[in-house]
């Protein structure tokens, strides 16, 4: 999965991912990479099955998270 998924540091390990009750092939992924010192915001959403993600952290704020 993490391939598809642009802006995500490799290694970066998935830590949760919903699918939408209300659309059909929506889903919602977060990915934590604390395991390598990095506390960067990664919360995904795709809307076509996982074929193409983007990035909704936009208006999020990062509490100092810093991202390698």
């Amino acid at each position: 999965m993490i391939e598809r998924v642009a802006g995500v540091p490799k290694g970066t390990y998935v830590s949760r991912v919903i699918a939408s009750r209300h659309a059909e092939g929506t889903a919602y992924a977060t990915f934590d990479g604390h395991r390598s010192n990095d506390f960067g915001i990664y919360v995904y959403a795709t809307s076509d099955y996982g074929e193409t993600w983007r990035r909704i952290t936009a208006g999020l704020p990062d509490n100092g998270a810093s991202s390698t």
